[in-house]
């Protein structure tokens, strides 16, 4: 048997992510209060849509999303709005979602140790229960640990036997993975990697990387789309 590795994301791959939306004051009709805790955050994705498109904005929650509203019409943008935020800075900012674009949640919103989801993805634990050799591998920041290790056990997730590895913060996201990815290649002499996660861009740049770096190396990605 080939000397392999399977390597899971957690965020919203092993564990489903608590959406950003579910931390906002929503009204019946599902129109967000954008209060105290995140005012300062509306505040500046009023002032980009008024300086990108001179257009006044209000926010809605629909489902897990935080979808973004035309007040001089009282629909939703649609996903081709999304060409207007088309530069690096904008990428963490806003995305598409079911033919609308959707708001991200703040850069350091999931630094809170609230926001760790608390449902596993049962499709992705039986891969991740089968695998001999696993490494959990996660944006999230090294000062979680702790409470990302006790989700873990109150999961009754094994822990993986090649680490739990968390964002050191000195690249960005994407990069660390990769370059985690890398290290445990050259460290372990793995043969065949199992790469899970589930955004598409950073799973198929860690693969491009990898085959660039060690061609000899069976990569095989796994994009895990939320149901």
């Amino acid at each position: 048997m080939q000397k392999s590795i399977h390597i899971f994301d957690m965020d919203d791959t092993l564990i489903f992510s608590l959406p950003f939306a579910n931390f906002l004051d929503v009204k019946e009709n599902g129109n967000i209060e954008t209060g105290e805790k995140f005012v300062k955050f509306f505040k500046m994705i009023r002032a980009i849509f008024y300086d990108k498109i001179s257009k006044q904005i209000s926010f809605k929650k629909q489902g897990d999303n935080v979808i973004i509203i035309n007040k001089s019409n009282n629909k939703p943008f649609g996903s081709d709005y999304i060409k207007y935020f088309s530069e690096k800075k904008y990428e963490k900012v806003f995305s598409v979602e079911d033919d609308l674009l959707v708001l991200r949640a703040p850069i350091n919103f999931y630094a809170h140790p609230e926001t760790i989801g608390e449902r596993v993805n049962k499709e992705i634990l039986e891969e991740y229960n089968r695998a001999e050799n696993k490494m959990i591998l996660t944006g999230r920041v090294e000062k979680l640990r702790k409470d990302i290790e006790k989700r873990l056990k109150d999961l009754k997730i094994e822990y993986p036997n090649f680490g739990l590895e968390l964002f050191s913060g000195f690249q960005n996201v994407r990069e660390f993975k990769t370059q985690t990815i890398l290290k445990t290649i050259k460290e372990n002499n793995w043969k065949e990697v199992h790469y899970y996660e589930d955004r598409a861009d950073w799973l198929y740049y860690a693969e491009g990387v990898v085959k660039k770096t060690y061609p000899e190396v069976k990569f095989l990605t796994h994009l895990v789309v939320k149901k």
